[in-house]
């Protein structure tokens, strides 16, 4: 935790704040000093003296906005902290195991901080884990559709490449000519698909409260590079056609 202004926790009845309370107390002249009222409904209330501001941390979860929070030196502890030494797991069940041997009465168990993010936002990956596994074999299928098209694009127009070939066309002429009629409908089809992905990426990130920034450029250069690699399928399918003898393919006539 960041202190951003003053000190950190000294004596009882000091308080740390986080930013978050200086704006909605409107403290524009400093928070510390200040001070921070505990209300108890039917017990005592106790009044804090602010020592620091600490920045911003989050301790619900991307899913909620900012909360204020308040650290104060002092009063029954509701969770206890301890950081652990490599391995990391064996210490956490020697940790717990020797509190149920040492306080058996206890419902207490230490947890990892790790395992509650991991369970905090198991939908979310297994979201991603899903959407990665799916675009992963959709990119396979439809660079295998492309072989496949572009072979018997090649079969079929063997006899113009060969007569083109033979009027002075170079191997780079047939491999634009090529490239040319993949790209007519590639690169509409890349466009639309990078417009819907960032539609639907920016939309799905709604759902929390704190978000990443998904720049357009990202779609664009991932649409490149996509355009990039069928141009490089289609040169290389295409190359031994493009250099073969224009004699082989026309002999028949």
């Amino acid at each position: 935790i960041e202190i951003i202004e003053g000190d950190s926790l000294q004596k009882l009845g000091d308080v740390l704040v986080n930013e978050e309370v200086v704006r909605l107390m409107k403290w524009t002249d400093g928070a510390v000093g200040k001070q921070l009222n505990d209300f108890h409904p039917g017990g005592k209330d106790y009044t804090h003296t602010i020592v620091g501001v600490f920045r911003d941390v989050r301790n619900q979860g991307f899913y909620m906005e900012q909360q204020p929070i308040a650290l104060v030196m002092g009063g029954a502890p509701h969770a206890f902290d301890v950081r652990l030494r490599q391995p990391y797991d064996e210490n956490l069940d020697k940790l717990n195991a020797f509190v149920q041997e040492t306080f058996p009465d206890l419902a207490l168990n230490f947890v990892s901080v790790e395992s509650l993010l991991r369970d905090a936002y198991s939908s979310v990956s297994h979201f991603r884990n899903s959407v990665l596994l799916t675009s992963v074999f959709i990119i396979l299928i439809v660079l295998m559709g492309l072989i496949g098209y572009v072979n018997d694009e090649t079969g079929r127009r063997a006899k113009e490449i060969a007569i083109r070939k033979v009027n002075g066309a170079s191997a780079g002429d047939i491999l634009r000519l090529l490239s040319r009629g993949v790209l007519l409908i590639a690169v509409p089809c890349v466009v639309v698909g990078s417009v819907v992905a960032w539609y639907v990426g920016t939309e799905w990130l709604t759902q929390f409260a704190g978000q990443v920034c998904i720049s357009p450029l990202h779609f664009v250069g991932l649409a490149v590079l996509l355009l990039v690699i069928i141009v490089c399928i289609v040169v290389v399918k295409a190359w031994h056609i493009a250099n073969e003898n224009p004699v082989e393919s026309i002999k028949s006539e």
